[in-house]
């Protein structure tokens, strides 16, 4: 079903507070990401982990080459992280899980698992080669999604639950959203990690705290006076922007930061307005 209102608000705020944060507030802008995924999901805890393509692709290999690069816990204990460690690095389990495999089969487009029907695809009786890692964990559902970063890197968000039983269809939706609207924050997290070449323009502090204001909606003199500088000074923060980052209109901005056409006032959207580019396509959900 569609995203509600509340839903768009959270990511565009975040959106903006990420936009906000230096390179160097890595550790930050992890926080309130993963923070407003738990809020929005109902997930107890999450990771980050991104995966290279170190090999060519081949029949014998299973995920296809991709392997993890750096790998991200929040919400975890050390023990616990030193748990899920152990197993994400051991290339046996990797290979064998059917989540692992599942995901980077999709490698090149936005894709989101859920793992609480796992069971129904197995053979009778069967088992996950996971369950072992998961009744250690005390995790009860994991919901797992990925995006390219670039076409040698991905990003996968995986969010665990161990106070109920399964992840809802929705909250796949909004993980799905969220990696495919904030892909341009996991390509500035991946330059700054050196796990891949950094890319886009280096905005200035002022340019960032600007562009914040920009995506939280409002005329340019409003956001000036909040801002603390005339609004011509401001207009000059927003004429570099659009240079910076290639658009020539809010609307092409908001587009290439939450995904979707907005106007200058918050949140504004009318019935039958889509992205620039057409309606984004819904999320594929797969369900092992």
């Amino acid at each position: 079903m569609p995203l509600t209102d509340r839903v768009w608000r959270e990511l565009l705020v975040l959106s903006g507070e990420l936009a906000e944060l230096s390179e160097t507030d890595a550790d930050d802008g992890i926080d309130r990401l993963m923070a407003s995924l738990y809020r929005l999901t109902g997930a107890d805890e999450g990771f980050i982990l991104f995966t290279t393509r170190t090999t060519r692709p081949g029949a014998a290999d299973p995920l296809g080459g991709w392997r993890p690069a750096r790998l991200i816990y929040n919400r975890r204990s050390e023990e616990r992280a030193r748990i899920a460690t152990e197993w994400a690095s051991d290339p046996r389990r990797l290979v064998a899980k059917q989540n692992a495999r599942r995901i980077a089969a999709g490698a090149g487009t936005t894709r989101v698992t859920l793992r609480s029907n796992l069971a129904a695809s197995l053979p009778r009786h069967g088992v996950p080669v996971d369950a072992p890692l998961f009744a250690e964990l005390g995790v009860r559902d994991r919901l797992t999604g990925g995006t390219p970063v670039d076409p040698a890197t991905e990003v996968v968000i995986g969010l665990d639950v161990r106070r109920r039983t399964t992840f809802s269809d929705d909250a796949a939706e909004v993980t799905g959203t969220a990696l495919t609207h904030l892909r341009w924050f996991f390509r500035r997290l991946a330059g700054h990690m050196g796990i891949a070449a950094p890319r886009g323009p280096r905005l200035s502090p002022r340019e960032r705290e600007a562009l914040r204001l920009l995506l939280g909606g409002g005329t340019e003199k409003t956001l000036a006076r909040e801002m603390g500088v005339a609004a011509s000074t401001f207009h000059q923060y927003v004429k570099a922007l659009y240079r910076k980052l290639g658009v020539s209109s809010r609307a092409a901005l908001m587009a290439r930061f939450v995904g979707r056409a907005a106007s200058a006032e918050p949140l504004h959207r009318e019935r039958g307005v889509e992205p620039e580019g057409g309606a984004a396509p819904r999320l594929g959900i797969v369900t092992l």
